[in-house]
């Protein structure tokens, strides 16, 4: 199976009602290959909430969410998790909106690392930097479609095995 790693604060902004709202969409044949991993801290997200939508769209996942209480705090990983999550991750999600849009991510230089496709939202800093330096696809459609038909682009570049300097593109 394809993993899509979705690793971070889970906050808003951060893409993950889109994300979740996708799923649906993914025609049946991506999502028994595909396997959705989200892990992280959330103040406000609710892991359960997030298991029971992947396991009502057929989309296999784990979710490792860890309450924050500090708001202060944004790394609830220890660095070897954090590691371990990024390191299985295929395809690096950062669906960046709203006050998200115009911030860095710490985690798309390990996505990088990871020679990770990264699946980002084009009108971000993150889809930009995806878009400007050849890492993966960016999203122009913000719609649960758009998201759909992008993870299915992501799903074949991987399945694919084609050479980095082919298989990363803008995806319109």
């Amino acid at each position: 199976q394809i993993v899509l790693g979705v690793i971070g604060e889970a906050r808003r902004g951060k893409g993950i009602e889109l994300l979740l709202d996708s799923l649906p969409r993914i025609p049946a044949s991506y999502r028994d290959r595909i396997f959705l991993l989200i892990a992280g801290g959330s103040k406000t997200t609710e892991g359960a909430e997030v298991a029971a939508r992947i396991r009502a769209s057929g989309v296999a996942g784990h979710i490792d969410l860890r309450k924050l209480a500090d708001p202060t705090q944004y790394a609830a990983l220890a660095n070897i998790e954090y590691a371990d999550y990024v390191a299985l991750s295929d395809i690096g999600v950062l669906l960046y909106q709203e006050e998200q849009r115009m911030v860095a991510s710490g985690v798309l230089y390990d996505f990088v690392w990871r020679k990770a496709v990264v699946l980002a939202t084009a009108d971000s800093l993150v889809g930009t930097a995806v878009h400007e330096n050849d890492l993966g696809l960016t999203i122009d459609q913000e719609t649960a479609a758009g998201v759909s038909r992008a993870i299915c682009a992501a799903v074949d570049l991987c399945a694919a095995g084609t050479q980095r300097s082919e298989r990363y593109a803008s995806f319109r």
